[in-house]
């Protein structure tokens, strides 16, 4: 039994044949969903251990944002059509952090990335 094993962490690692449409936009939205996902988790983790003062509600969120974006840059580089549907949650969710965080400076960075996010991500879901 042979196993595939891909490092989704960079998509410059990716083969371009994977990539969905027009590889440059699918490989712009990748790049921005695993931005997202780590500034979304790193956020998390910052609050998680006290850095940070969170709301429950909002923890959740921002990981669920992270996962989500993981989720579709992976399903995007596999190069399967569902990948709109996974695009859409993430932009859904990515704005939500958005509106979450809009008062929070400290969440300056993973709202940054989710505006990015959830803007290529629509562009995508649309096309």
């Amino acid at each position: 039994m042979h196993r595939i094993a891909i490092d989704f962490s960079r998509r410059a690692d990716v083969p371009a044949t994977f990539l969905l449409d027009d590889p440059v936009q699918s490989g712009r939205a990748v790049d921005l969903l695993l931005d997202c996902a780590r500034a979304c988790a790193d956020g998390a983790a910052d609050m998680e251990t006290g850095r940070s003062a969170i709301e429950p509600e909002r923890l959740r969120l921002m990981l669920a944002c992270a996962e989500t974006c993981r989720a579709a840059a992976h399903v995007m580089i596999l190069g399967v059509p569902h990948h709109r549907e996974l695009c859409e949650a993430a932009a859904g969710l990515c704005e939500a952090c958005v509106a979450a965080s809009d008062a929070d400076d400290d969440a300056d960075e993973c709202a940054a990335a989710c505006r990015a996010c959830a803007e290529a991500c629509r562009n995508l879901a649309v096309h």
